[in-house]
């Protein structure tokens, strides 16, 4: 494989020391676990995660093992660095390569085969090292390609601490409490929400765009017992640890950037895993109008049995910036390596092209840096997700303030920051300007671009801080309904419903008296509540009916019962 380069330092990958091991197993093995000991056993060193979720939740860890005058926090939108930091928590993109520790980790290892961010999982697998120990954490899938890569290395095996057991197809209302529903739209997340919500009171839900303050408050609910459902997208299945005793898919087909495809068994098994923790036994489902799983697929994920990984996706570093052509000719450069593929999710590609053809940018590409500093513009992540290139004129406005005052201009930066501090309107106007914030909090860490970012960076922070805690209100209102979820708590749902008319004729749901039947009439106590649940309302609807044909039928037969009717059609017995 040669050399690889981190920093000024140099790895030759054909003679792996003794310090580098892969640690491979399913979830809940403890592999996050072991690593962040590990590192904490250092006396320096830099893991890298899969999601800023995840990385929030190591940080929180590893400050509790230190302090938070030793423990770094680095992510796109977030950077918590003390001067004296010893240890770097980041998500893999942000992991810093001008750092020489004693430890490196990366999680997730498995993602070097992903579609959208393979690449970057295969340059820290080969570039990034600790002087006295290395780590990778992954799925087992990965261990063939690992000896042909590594043939030297240690891997470590870890076996599951619990058993994962799959309980069938269930209906959406029959799902066993601390249930995730999984879905892989936020169109259906928010469906699904609502669904449960008219029938048990109410859920949480995660989606990876979520801030971690929104994120956080929403898991909270779940694990303190308010809800007892969460509807969640995929995120949940990288390492984020809930107490979920049941993982039910409600799709088994997810957009992958490039296309609608049906997931992996060992995606499937590694969101399915999130079920059961430590010792605690987990099972997974499906709900709504997915078809059964076939036996090979259940038998794989329970007993963790998966093809093996035989490429990785990868994208060539060392890009040549003296001119357009030259760095687009480095950036299709293919890899010698057969099991090495060229990235195909190009989005920053197409997004530099783009930018190049512009009137009002192609004056200034006459140079190596201004060519790199719009190749570096071009890898801002999308937190917009916008279309028809709609995203690039914010790129197009900050290259040209970089190109003509070398710096970004405060006040501009500030001024949209502020546009976006309004905390009123529904959901989806939230998140859009939250994601526009991320933006902007991604923005503000890049210090090289600012004469002073501590006013912008601040000014981002409180308004993602702002619109997480609005956002957090408006999905809790939209998805929890408090009374029906005590309602729910207090009839028992685990048991069999049982609807019993009394002598006195009073309406009794699961022993909690809900109405009464007076006369002909049904007389209900709330009843705008229990028609919220629909199941409920039904069918206490059905036994009343069947209460009030009898009281009829009895007051027919009575011998001395008449009906007199007068001239106004008023109808007297």
């Amino acid at each position: 494989m040669g050399k690889v380069i981190i920093g000024k330092k140099h790895i030759n990958t054909e003679i792996e020391s003794s310090n580098l091991s892969f640690v491979l197993g399913p979830t809940n093995t403890g592999k996050t676990y072991y690593a962040i000991n590990r590192m904490a056993s250092h006396d320096t060193g830099i893991i890298g995660l899969p999601l800023r979720l995840l990385a929030r939740e190591v940080y929180d860890k590893l400050v509790l093992k230190k302090n938070k005058l030793s423990v770094a926090l680095i992510t796109g939108e977030e950077q918590i660095i003390p001067p004296r930091a010893k240890y770097f928590v980041c998500t893999v993109e942000a992991m810093p390569s001008d750092r020489f520790v004693d430890f490196v980790a990366v999680d997730e290892i498995q993602l070097c085969n992903d579609y959208e961010r393979g690449h970057i999982f295969t340059d820290r697998l080969f570039s990034f090292r600790g002087n006295l120990e290395t780590l990778f954490l992954g799925s087992d899938a990965m261990e063939n390609i690992i000896k042909k890569l590594f043939p030297k290395a240690n891997i470590i095996k870890k076996k599951r601490r619990s058993e994962l057991t799959y309980i069938g197809k269930k209906r959406l209302f029959s799902l066993p409490k601390r249930s995730a529903i999984i879905a892989f739209k936020t169109s259906d997340v928010y469906s699904i929400a609502s669904k449960i919500k008219a029938a048990k009171g109410g859920a949480a839900v995660v989606l990876g765009a979520l801030s971690p303050k929104t994120r956080n408050s929403q898991v909270s609910m779940f694990e303190e017992g308010s809800v007892d459902y969460i509807v969640a997208t995929d995120a949940i299945g990288m390492g984020l640890n809930l107490n979920i005793n049941n993982v039910s898919f409600s799709d088994f087909k997810k957009f992958d950037g490039k296309k609608l495809r049906f997931l992996k068994n060992t995606e499937l098994a590694q969101i399915a895993g999130r079920a059961g923790r430590n010792e605690k036994e987990g099972y997974f489902s499906n709900t709504l109008n997915t078809p059964i799983l076939q036996k090979n697929i259940i038998n794989s994920i329970e007993n963790n049995l998966f093809d093996s990984i035989n490429f990785l996706y990868w994208r060539n570093k060392n890009l040549d910036f003296s001119n357009v052509k030259s760095l687009i000719i480095s950036l299709e450069k293919k890899s010698n390596n057969s099991l090495l593929v060229k990235t195909l999710n190009n989005r920053d590609e197409i997004i530099f092209k783009h930018l190049v053809s512009l009137n009002e940018v192609r004056p200034y590409l006459n140079n190596f840096d201004n060519i790199k500093l719009l190749w570096e513009i071009s890898t801002i992540p999308d937190y917009i997700k916008s279309l028809h290139y709609n995203y690039t004129d914010l790129l197009v406005k900050l290259f040209i303030s970089l190109i003509k005052n070398q710096k970004i201009e405060n006040n501009w930066a500030i001024k949209e920051t502020l546009k976006l501090q309004n905390d009123e309107g529904p959901i989806d106007t939230l998140m859009f300007r939250l994601s526009k914030t991320r933006f902007w909090n991604f923005i503000s860490n890049r210090s090289h671009w600012f004469s002073s970012n501590t006013e912008i960076k601040e000014l981002a922070q409180r308004t993602e801080n702002m619109l997480s805690l609005a956002l957090h209100d408006r999905l809790t209102k939209e998805f929890v309904d408090h009374k029906l979820k005590t309602l729910v708590k207090e009839i028992n749902f685990d048991k069999k419903i049982e609807i019993i008319i009394s002598e006195d004729r009073d309406i009794i749901l699961n022993n909690r008296k809900v109405g009464k039947i007076v006369g002909l009439e049904i007389i209900f106590f709330d009843k705008d509540l229990l028609k919220k649940n629909k199941n409920i309302y039904n069918q206490i609807i059905q036994e009343t009916k069947k209460e009030i044909a009898i009281y009829i039928t009895n007051l027919l037969n009575q011998k001395d019962f008449k009906i007199n009717i007068n001239n106004k059609l008023e109808i007297n017995y």
